[in-house]
Formats: structure tokens, C-alpha cells, sequence
């Protein structure tokens, strides 16, 4: 059923356009109202894993995400993080699993160079704030997101891991949102 939008006129367009779009968006909720209210917002627990070794989150560690899907777009956030015991940090560029397949014009990649950013983050340091560096977030598949470093000096990306640029420990995580179109 198509949407029967009013076009703005008058002799002064921007005075006029206030009232056109009132009634433009009135005429959107209407329409899409039944299909935003039955959409409520879910929760899932993505997988964190890592390339080489997945990392252990350990005791009181977890992964949560919540995300609304608004006609065939997703939008969804979440974070994981260390427990306080039990933990192992793993090895290689960390990784997580979507509970469902997301649609990229550009395809997935491992190369963050290469790979769509999807979102943004950061990580979490339990114990310093300068330790809390911003994340981009990359489709590096169809049902798998992974995270970059952003360098300030434009030097490029580098890749979540275990080591490197951020020393992990009890109660560090990451929290991060992304966007996306899911494949029904």
C-alpha cells in the first residue's frame, strides 16, 4: 500500500514545509506504526571467540547484546567483558558471533582495511580510563563482527586481540553498536 505523502508548496518553502512534514510523518506512523510497536526490543548473547585461541570470560564474565529490528534494518548494541576469575585472554584478533546473518554489498573481510565498519565502541578498563581506547566495528562475515583500534595518527587499523594494545584483566571488556541490514 503506498504512501500517500503531501509535497511542500507555498510561496515561502521553508515556512511552509513545518505543517507539509507534520503531516508527512503522521501519515510514516501511521503506516509503519503496527510494524515498530510488534518489534520489541530482544537480547541475545553473541559469541566471543578469537582466531586462534578463544578467550575464557570466566566466573561472572559475560556477553550480552540487545538489538531492534525496524523492517529489515538491525540496530544493536551490547558489550562483553572479563570475569573476576578463571579468566584467559586467548589469542588472536577477537571475534563475535551474531545469532543471525546480516546482509554487506562489500562482503566480509579479515582485513580491517578492507572490511565495512559497521559500528563503533570501546574498551573497557576496570582500572584506567586512559586504558579505554575507541573501537570501530567490522563485518568480517555474514554472522561475525570483529573490532579495530582507531589510530589517531591515521597510521591505519589494528586489529582487537589478546595483546598488544590493551593488557586485559579482571573486569575489562568491550562495549559496541552497530547497524546493519538483516538477511530475513
Amino acid at each position: 500500500m503506498p504512501l500517500t505523502l503531501i509535497s511542500p508548496v507555498g510561496s515561502n518553502f521553508i515556512k511552509d514545509f513545518p505543517d507539509q512534514n507534520a503531516s508527512n510523518c503522521d501519515e510514516i506512523d501511521v503506516y509503519a506504526g503496527p510494524c515498530l510497536t510488534s518489534h520489541a526490543l530482544r537480547s541475545v548473547s553473541p559469541v566471543v571467540s578469537a582466531t586462534v585461541t578463544p578467550p575464557t570470560l570466566g566466573t561472572g564474565g559475560f556477553s550480552n547484546a540487545y538489538y531492534y529490528q525496524i523492517f529489515d534494518q538491525i540496530y544493536m548494541w551490547g558489550e562483553w567483558r572479563f570475569g573476576t576469575a578463571g579468566i584467559a585472554v586467548g589469542s588472536g584478533i577477537y571475534t563475535l558471533t551474531l545469532p543471525f546473518n546480516v546482509a554487506s554489498n562489500l562482503g566480509g573481510n579479515i582485513n580491517p582495511g578492507f572490511a565495512p565498519i559497521v559500528g563503533a565502541g570501546s574498551t573497557y578498563d576496570a582500572n584506567s580510563n586512559p586504558g579505554r581506547l575507541p573501537l570501530s566495528v567490522h563485518l568480517k562475515s555474514t554472522n561475525e563482527l570483529y573490532f579495530s583500534i582507531r589510530n589517531n595518527a591515521g597510521t591505519g587499523f589494528r586489529e582487537l586481540r589478546e595483546s598488544l594494545y590493551t593488557v586485559w584483566a579482571i573486569s575489562d571488556g568491550v562495549t559496541w553498536s552497530a547497524r546493519f541490514k538483516r538477511i530475513p
